[in-house]
């Protein structure tokens, strides 16, 4: 088996006490090629763009990242000191089919209002209240039920405790550490 790659790399930064501060570009390109015993042989291209900032080494400010190999990645995210935080999306696409991702983030870097997802089997639509998911809704299996709905913005609210909640209604809600209520 022959592996070899060519490829060209570029960061463009600057530092403030031994911490990235200011303006992050990164890029590479990479080629490999790759041949086996019985012949075969296949070519990969990468390439990467980072675009964003730093602040006291945490990242901060508006980050455009870009991937490309057999599959395409593009995200553009938000940061306030290290904290994600205001719109995000995410589109990724494999074989020709896209994986798009939609939502906000409060200053807190809680996910809050409507997520939205979609790809091949159809769209998602997620609702947040200070980072607790109180509703689904997709194109296969409908919404999230009513009841369902209320207790977890009583949950997101604060007017009811985890373990209230488990008292009061059983274990009948799966209850996972990111806060959500299924």
């Amino acid at each position: 088996y022959k592996l070899s790659g060519d490829g060209s790399y570029k960061v463009n930064t600057s530092f403030k006490n031994n911490m990235l501060n200011g303006a992050f570009t990164f890029s590479y390109n990479i080629t490999m090629t790759s041949q086996d015993i019985r012949g075969g042989s296949g070519i990969e291209k990468h390439s990467v763009s980072y675009v964003g900032g730093f602040s006291d080494g945490l990242p901060h400010g508006l980050f455009n990242i870009a991937y490309n190999t057999e599959y395409t990645i593009k995200l553009k995210a938000q940061y306030d000191k290290g904290t994600l935080v205001g719109a995000y999306s995410c589109t990724c696409i494999n074989d020709g089919l896209p994986v798009i991702i939609n939502g906000v983030l409060s200053s807190k870097g809680e996910l809050i209002g409507k997520w939205t997802t979609q790809d091949i089997k159809g769209h998602t639509t997620y609702e947040f209240q200070n980072g607790i998911l109180i509703r689904e809704s997709n194109d296969e299996s409908g919404s999230t039920k009513p009841n369902v709905t209320e207790l977890a913005k009583k949950f997101a609210a604060g007017t009811i405790s985890k373990e209230e909640l488990f008292e009061h209604y059983g274990r009948k809600y799966r209850y996972d550490t990111t806060n959500n209520i299924h």
